[in-house]
């Protein structure tokens, strides 16, 4: 019996010993590779945060103009897409789809501008969503923004009495976006998708340059370029 209370106690003290908290996250500034479990400590440089929203698919599944054209909306608490349209769909060698929006604008705390949009899923006999969604914005420079996404409603008896389906809704999950540019790790958000904005005028986690001077300490003005600022000059003595 005495065994037994020594092996269970020996593997009980093994997993414990084993398992630490931490962030797991590769694309966290504070990724700890000893961890096993994520305790939600993850930080990322300078990182946009996306809130949760919901998007709109109206004449939803549809790809004939005549009936009318697809189109997408889509929002959360801390940004907003206006109208895209259908552009195209192409299949992708997992036998998944991804459809193509065009024309709208992404609104947020992190970016502003034309975007087009990228839905890429499994469909269903209704060519709609047979499952998880990847849902992904993007402009000329690429990926601004990628969440999974899933279709929550969908009016099938409006569908099979109109040739134009019907409105689908789902869910979007939020997002972290890191923000390039920024090696450093404080430019931390404050819960609400605004980011502290860490760059006092001399780059991430740089103090401000001092007056009169760049970034590199070099003065702003040196008319006589005797190492002394213009501002700092006293007369009879530089």
């Amino acid at each position: 019996m005495k065994h037994y209370y020594f092996l269970f106690f020996f593997l009980l003290t093994s997993i414990f010993a084993f398992s630490q908290d931490g962030c797991t996250d590769l694309e966290a500034c504070n990724y700890n590779e000893t961890a096993t479990e994520d305790d939600g400590s993850c930080t990322y440089a300078n990182a946009c945060v996306y809130s949760a929203g919901t998007w709109t698919n109206e004449n939803a599944g549809n790809i004939i103009p005549t009936l009318g054209t697809p189109t997408l909306t889509a929002s959360g608490d801390n940004w907003n897409l206006t109208t895209s349209t259908w552009e195209s769909i192409s299949d992708n060698d997992d036998g998944s789809v991804t459809s193509i929006f065009t024309g709208g604008t992404l609104t947020s705390d992190c970016y502003t501008g034309g975007v087009s949009i990228a839905i890429t899923f499994v469909e269903n006999g209704l060519g709609l969503p047979a499952g998880d969604i990847t849902f992904e914005i993007s402009d000329e420079t690429g990926t601004i923004y990628a969440s999974n996404s899933t279709m929550t409603s969908f009016d099938t008896d409006v569908f099979a009495e109109t040739p134009t389906y019907s409105t689908a809704i789902g869910d979007i999950a939020s997002s972290i976006v890191p923000v390039e540019n920024c090696e450093s790790c404080s430019g931390e958000t404050d819960g609400s998708g605004t980011v502290v904005n860490n760059d006092l005028g001399c780059g991430c986690d740089q103090p401000a340059a001092s007056i009169g001077y760049d970034c590199d300490g070099n003065c702003l003005i040196d008319t006589d370029e005797d190492g002394v600022c213009d501002e700092f000059e006293i007369a009879g003595c530089t």
